[in-house]
C-alpha cells in the first residue's frame, strides 16, 4: 500500500471518529432535553390536578408539590400553568390550560426552588416556594402524620404511595404499612411488591432519612 492510500485511508478514519462523536454528543443532549420535556409535562398536568383538587376542597388548604423542582420555573396565570427551564425560550415552554370557577383567581411564580407548594386562601389559589428542610427537621413533602404516626408520601400519579415512621428512633418505610424496612436499604422486603425498588423521589427521600435522620417531636 503505498502513502497516498494510507493517507487517505487514516483522513477518512478520523472523519469517521469525529462524526461518531457528534453523533453521540448530540444524541446525548437530545435525550436529556427530552427527558426535561417529559419531566415539565407530568409537573404541568400534576399541578393543574393539584388545582382541581385544591378547588374543591372547602376551605383554606396548602398542598406541596411531591418532588424535587429547583432546575425549573413556574409561572401560575389565571387559566395556565407554564414550566420551564431558566432561560429557555418561551415557544418551547411547557404550558398546560385549565378553568377556575366564577370569583376564583390564581397566581404566583417561582424559580429555582427546591419545592413548590400550592396554597388556597378564600377563593385564590397561590404558587409559591416551600421553605427549604433543614437537615435536622423532617421533610416537608411528608406532611403530617395520621393518629398512628404514619407519614404518606405520593411521589406521582404513576408512583405508589409510600408510607414512612419514626420508629425507636430511627426511620423506617413501607408500601403497604404491613412490611416495614430500614431506611438502609431501597430494595422491598416481603408483600406483593418484594424486590422492588420505589420511584426516584422517594429513593430520594429516603437516603435523606437515612443520612440526616430528623427525629420526631415527642417520640
Amino acid at each position: 500500500m503505498n502513502k497516498k492510500a494510507a493517507s487517505v485511508i487514516m483522513i477518512t478514519f478520523e472523519i469517521l471518529v469525529v462524526l461518531l462523536v457528534v453523533y453521540m454528543t448530540v444524541s446525548i443532549g437530545k435525550a436529556y432535553g427530552e427527558s426535561d420535556q417529559v419531566t415539565k409535562i407530568n409537573a404541568a398536568e400534576e399541578l393543574r390536578m393539584m388545582i382541581d383538587t385544591l378547588v374543591a376542597v372547602p376551605g383554606d388548604a396548602i398542598v406541596n408539590y411531591p418532588q424535587e423542582v429547583s432546575k425549573f420555573s413556574f409561572i401560575l396565570t389565571q387559566g395556565s400553568i407554564s414550566v420551564f427551564n431558566k432561560g429557555e425560550e418561551e415557544n418551547v415552554w411547557i404550558v398546560t390550560t385549565f378553568f377556575l370557577p366564577d370569583n376564583y383567581q390564581a397566581e404566583g411564580s417561582v424559580s429555582e426552588a427546591n419545592y413548590i407548594c400550592l396554597e388556597k386562601l378564600n377563593k385564590k389559589i397561590i404558587l409559591k416556594k416551600c421553605l427549604d428542610v433543614a437537615d435536622n427537621e423532617v421533610p416537608p413533602q411528608l406532611g403530617s402524620p395520621d393518629s398512628s404516626g404514619i407519614y404518606t408520601y405520593d411521589a406521582g400519579i404513576l408512583a405508589t404511595s409510600l408510607y414512612y415512621r419514626y420508629q425507636d428512633g430511627s426511620w423506617e418505610w413501607s408500601p403497604d404499612k404491613i412490611n416495614w424496612m430500614s431506611v438502609n436499604t431501597i430494595v422491598v422486603s416481603g408483600g406483593e411488591f418484594d424486590k422492588e425498588k420505589p420511584v426516584q423521589e422517594n429513593q430520594k427521600l429516603i437516603r435523606y432519612l437515612q443520612k440526616f435522620n430528623p427525629p420526631v417531636e415527642n417520640e
